[in-house]
């Protein structure tokens, strides 16, 4: 367990004047040594670890200091009761390789300045997370982006590598992911949302990303992809949409050698969209063949077929 005077040292602080970083970094995840090697996303931002700085005594004064390769942040504060003072030293590095979307913390000195281990911050972080974080915001995922056939999807795996272990399941575009350790050669350690398996995917590869933070991707306005067991659970209650499921796949597996499939759901208050995708092989050569059924669903959540339209 941690001293109270390092629980104390992480702690709407007062910054004192000077530089600061930029609100696009403030909002940007930090990232700490994990204890295995590579990095542990601690799913706390720069700006919920800014405001942590007053948390137990309400007195925290931030003040940073810009470095050639980063910058660093110092929290100071004084106990009420016996007017020690105290301060913490945090040094960050704003961009790393493959972690563009978020920033690292390399060093954390405590207030009597020693290092503070990756499993003593590890556990800090953990405690701010459940301090500030909102279980289930849509807001604090990444997701799949970017990939294109043959393969077009992230493979899930038990390793973090391409050769050994076993994949667990494919995560097409649209699939909803919380990071939970990132390592520097591109594989990430994640959870697939809201299904909830775990394992390791590869991240992106040279200057191709295939895992981006939530900023571009909006649940309200854009398709989610699923797998078929999801679609079937999330629309059990209603045969009539299993029906025309059902119907559709039976389509494109008589007419059409289907690779795998994928699909994607999008909806609202009063309808759902329902997108299944063929990928096809025929004569040596790949391509893609779609339909979107459009649902209106009524007040006491009742659904009819409105529409379909077809694709490839």
């Amino acid at each position: 367990m941690l001293s109270g005077r390092v629980v104390a040292a992480i702690l709407l602080p007062l910054i004192l004047t000077g530089w600061t970083p930029p609100p696009a970094v403030q909002d940007q995840p930090i990232l700490i040594p994990a204890e295995g090697g590579g990095d542990y996303d601690t799913g706390v931002t720069l700006r919920q670890f800014m405001n942590n700085c007053d948390r137990l005594f309400g007195n925290g004064k931030l003040e940073f200091t810009r470095r050639t390769d980063g910058f660093s942040m110092r929290c100071a504060f004084a106990n009420p009761s016996t007017g020690q003072l105290f301060s913490n030293v945090s040094d960050f590095t704003p961009t790393i390789l493959g972690h563009a979307d978020a920033i690292k913390l390399e060093r954390f000195r405590g207030p009597d300045g020693m290092p503070v281990t990756p499993a003593q911050l590890k556990e800090v972080f953990d405690r701010i997370y459940r301090a500030t974080a909102k279980p289930g915001e849509n807001s604090s995922l990444h997701f799949v982006t970017g990939t294109q056939p043959p393969d077009p999807y992230l493979a899930l795996r038990s390793q973090p590598s391409s050769r050994e272990g076993s994949r667990i399941k494919v995560m097409p575009n649209g699939t909803r992911l919380q990071v939970l350790q990132r390592r520097n050669d591109g594989w990430w350690y994640i959870r697939v949302v809201p299904s909830g398996e775990e394992g390791w995917t590869l991240s992106g590869q040279g200057s191709r990303q295939w895992i981006k933070c939530c900023g571009t991707f909006d649940p309200k306005e854009d398709a989610i992809a699923v797998t078929l067991e999801e679609l079937i659970q999330k629309f059990g209650r209603h045969k009539n949409v299993l029906s025309e499921i059902e119907t559709e796949r039976g389509k494109f597996t008589s007419g059409l050698r289907c690779r795998f499939f994928e699909y994607w759901v999008k909806q609202s208050s009063d309808a759902s969209e329902i997108s299944i995708n063929c990928h096809f092989s025929s004569g040596g050569e790949t391509g893609e063949s779609s339909v979107t059924m459009t649902f209106a669903t009524d007040a006491a959540g009742r659904m009819w077929l409105a529409k379909k339209d077809y694709a490839g």
